[in-house]
């Protein structure tokens, strides 16, 4: 299976979790629908488009890995009061889908209080391939064009969240790894990039989906997919995290 390899670096991301009240979390890997997400803007589809968008999320594959410990959670507590001079909730924000954008909402004095929750440091090595699903889905090669020359401006998660170096590699030749597995894969990716550090890591820690030869208990459910018809987050897939997985030693040059 041929797969696109991706780098998202960033100073700030967020992958996205399970939202509790006023406590917008994130995951420490990718979320399927932040994925989804960032690659259909790069596309250029509208979010009004919900069936392509569907379609998208379904046909993708998706694992990733990062080197050493988890990034750093750095919680933003935020607070805005909606009845001071400014009427704040008149104000217009930039969009990604090339219109300002209003806010809605009740319109009476009020404090609005919420935790936003971010990944410091990011350096995280993503995989996604695109599975045949029968509705037209866009092939890796679509993905890689887009990526090159995006239809909007991307982020890695919320919109200040902009990433600090391409979403690809500068060399054609290495935006793709082959593999008869996501696992595989991974580890050739990780073996790939590590010839290029100083000093080059020896384990990374993956998240790759759960096949029929995993023991149930190594497998893990997220909830990381959105219902795109339906307008909420939903859906439930298995996973499987490894920690300290241990890379082939390095060739010598």
């Amino acid at each position: 299976m041929r797969f696109l390899a991706l780098h998202f670096q960033a100073p700030l991301a967020s992958f996205g979790d399970v939202m509790v009240d006023n406590y917008g979390n994130t995951a420490l890997f990718p979320a399927l629908s932040m994925v989804t997400g960032l690659l259909a803007n790069a596309l250029g589809y509208d979010r009004t488009e919900k069936t392509r968008l569907d379609a998208l999320q379904k046909s993708l594959l998706l694992g990733s890995f990062h080197w050493g410990p988890a990034p750093e959670r750095l919680p933003d507590f935020q607070t805005l009061r909606l009845n001071e001079p400014g009427e704040h909730w008149l104000n217009q924000g930039w969009t990604s889908f090339g219109a300002p954008e209003g806010r809605d909402g009740e319109k009476k004095p009020a404090t609005h209080i919420r935790y936003r929750h971010y990944l410091a440091d990011v350096d995280m090595n993503v995989l996604v391939a695109s599975q045949p699903t029968g509705h037209g889905a866009p092939t890796l090669g679509d993905f890689e064009q887009a990526l090159l020359k995006p239809a909007r401006p991307l982020s890695l998660g919320r919109k200040p969240c902009l990433p600090s170096a391409p979403l690809l590699a500068v060399t054609p030749q290495n935006r793709y790894v082959e593999g008869t597995s996501m696992r595989e894969a991974l580890l050739t990716l990780a073996t790939r990039r590590a010839r290029t550090m100083d000093p080059p890591p020896s384990t990374i820690t993956l998240q790759r989906p759960a096949n029929e030869s995993d023991e149930a208990l190594r497998t893990k459910s997220i909830t990381d997919e959105r219902n795109w018809i339906g307008g909420f987050h939903g859906g439930e897939r298995q996973v499987v995290v490894e920690a300290n997985v241990q890379l082939p030693p390095l060739e010598s040059p």
